[in-house]
């Protein structure tokens, strides 16, 4: 999938089957997921396409250009647009409501609706502050929020696009706005001390407003939406009833400078994180501490809670990842070490594991209760910038500023060799099936098919594999390495599964006489081989 010139963008159709790029050679291009070729006609532009996006049901497409216009497209017919173009100020973005029914085209004075049904105008535009931030959509779509960076915030209805009860106002500029889990209210920090909740119908406010002594950097709705956490820069992080807009208890103190806050997705926990890389957990309803800081050497990378809110996952420039219990901040395993800045961790989908990736040109796998290493090393010719798990966590993909590799995610070994891009990757995207990665580089989008397995790869198979041959894969070169011991090696392979097949072991990690995997081969090994093509010190009596 090539262009002239710069690609911009590229995703794909909600259904997967279609790719979407924009590039800086006027074009917006639909591509066939499963062959790569082109589909239909380019959607062509006057100026270099800056932005795109599909409907949620995937039958429109928005275009954004640098020379302020937008269009929209029938994916059908993608040749022509569906609506005469929009003519604004430069697109900054162009994003679909909730249900898909509008679109929200920014530009650098006025964001303006479309019917995505239609192609047709809604009436009036938004006009925005020099220096706003892009709108944001409420949950139900029905309202967009305006927050620029001065000291008032305004609601609009999509269908209007008249503004919704008064105008949100504070008497220093507002640093955050965002709305409610159910979209009912709006919370705004300020510069002026104050942070405030407003009613999302009228713009009025829901109660007095939450204060403190210095500027609020920022202030997020609870999970659910009963509480606002705000921190300052006072360096306290505070907890507030959202319904009588009490604090909650006292104040997060900290010593310095908060550059983050996370609740836990179970709500009960705040994480804060402050300037000297320190991680510290509260209680939600008492406020009080919970355990000791956490401390990582260097700049905290990336910090992820785990999907049942138990654990803490952490990536550090001091070269380690770390597991904490996230109820207490305990570390709850053994440190995760590389020899460089560690970029990335995650949990894989089922929180089984963890993936991290090093400035060391590593990437490694971890047991996620344990900390102990598993598999291979993954290693790479430069630094691994991001690393990430297929949706199902079978495969891994890693990706440097040279290449991208993917990885059986049971074994820690390559499939394959790597994929060189001459223009340097900017974003490698799973397909939600899995089986596919879309790859994208300055000039050029490639999809690259992916080995799709019908069941987990046992961690024997890729020695058995090697074995069998004589040679194995060298993991930065592709090249076959012969095995000297190749013989040997193989027969006390064959006496472990002899042994697997037989004990039937109910752990399903364990690969038991069940797996029908297992079964051919130990078949392989004490039949096939043993009595038609025996190799040496395998078959009965030869």
């Amino acid at each position: 999938m090539e262009h002239l010139a710069e690609i911009r963008k590229a995703l794909f159709s909600p259904d997967g089957n279609l790719v979407l790029t924009a590039s800086a050679d006027h074009t917006a291009r639909l591509w066939s997921a499963e062959r790569g070729i082109q589909v239909g006609q380019e959607m062509r532009c006057d100026d270099e396409v800056a932005t795109t996006a599909f409907s949620q049901d995937g039958t429109r497409i928005i275009t954004g250009c640098k020379d302020g216009t937008a269009r929209i497209w029938d994916v059908h017919e993608a040749g022509e647009p569906m609506a005469k173009t929009l003519a604004q100020d430069k697109v900054i973005s162009a994003i679909y409501s909730p249900d898909g029914s509008q679109v929200l085209v920014v530009s650098s004075r006025f964001a303006k609706l479309w019917n995505s049904n239609t192609g047709a105008e809604q009436v009036g535009q938004i006009e925005l502050d020099p220096q706003f931030w892009n709108p944001t959509f409420s949950p139900d779509g029905k309202k967009v929020l305006i927050a620029p960076s001065s000291n008032a915030a305004q609601l609009v209805d999509t269908k209007t696009l008249r503004t919704v009860g008064r105008t949100m106002t504070h008497n220093g500029r507002i640093s955050s706005a965002a709305f409610s889990p159910d979209g009912h209210a709006v919370v705004t920090a300020s510069w002026d001390g104050t942070a405030m909740i407003w009613d999302s119908k009228t713009g009025l406010p829901t109660g007095d407003p939450l204060n403190h002594g210095d500027i609020v950097w920022g202030a997020v709705f609870s999970p659910e939406g009963d509480f606002v956490l705000t921190f300052c820069q006072d360096g306290a992080a505070r907890l507030w009833d959202a319904i009588t807009h009490k604090p909650v208890a006292k104040a997060m103190q900290h010593n310095e400078r908060i550059q983050r806050v996370l609740f836990n997705p179970n709500g009960q926990e705040v994480l804060t994180i402050t300037e000297s890389n320190t991680l510290r957990l509260w209680d939600t309803r008492s406020g009080q501490a919970l355990g000791k800081p956490m401390q990582h050497g260097g700049e905290i990378n990336q910090v992820h809670f785990s999907i049942d809110g138990t654990r803490l996952l952490t990536a550090s420039a001091d070269n380690t990842s770390r597991i904490w219990n996230a109820h207490n901040g305990e570390p709850v395993s053994r440190v995760m070490p590389h020899a460089g800045p560690v970029n990335t961790a995650v949990f894989s989908p089922d929180c089984k594991r963890i993936l991290t990736a090093s400035a060391d040109k590593t990437a490694r796998m971890w047991d996620a209760k344990s900390g102990e290493p598993l598999g291979e090393e993954m290693k790479s010719n430069s630094a691994i910038i991001d690393a990430a798990f297929s949706p199902d966590g079978r495969l891994i993909l890693t990706a440097t500023d040279e290449d991208l590799q993917v990885w059986d995610a049971l074994t820690g070994r390559p499939l394959g060799p790597p994929n060189y891009y001459s223009y340097g990757t900017k974003q490698a995207v799973f397909r939600p099936s899995g089986d596919q990665v879309l790859i994208v580089s300055y000039e050029k989008a490639a999809l690259l098919d992916l080995p799709v397995f019908p069941v987990p790869c046992p961690k024997w198979l890729p020695d058995l594999v090697e074995l069998l041959v004589g040679s194995r894969l060298e993991s930065n070169t592709g090249a076959l390495i012969p095995i000297n011991d190749a013989t040997s090696r193989l027969r006390l392979l064959r006496q472990k599964l002899v042994s697997a097949y037989a004990a039937d072991p109910p752990d399903s990690v364990k690969i038991g006489a069940k797996d029908p995997s297992l079964r051919c081969a130990v078949w392989l090994l004490t039949q096939r081989i043993a009595d038609q093509a025996p190799l040496p010190g395998l078959g009965g009596n030869k």
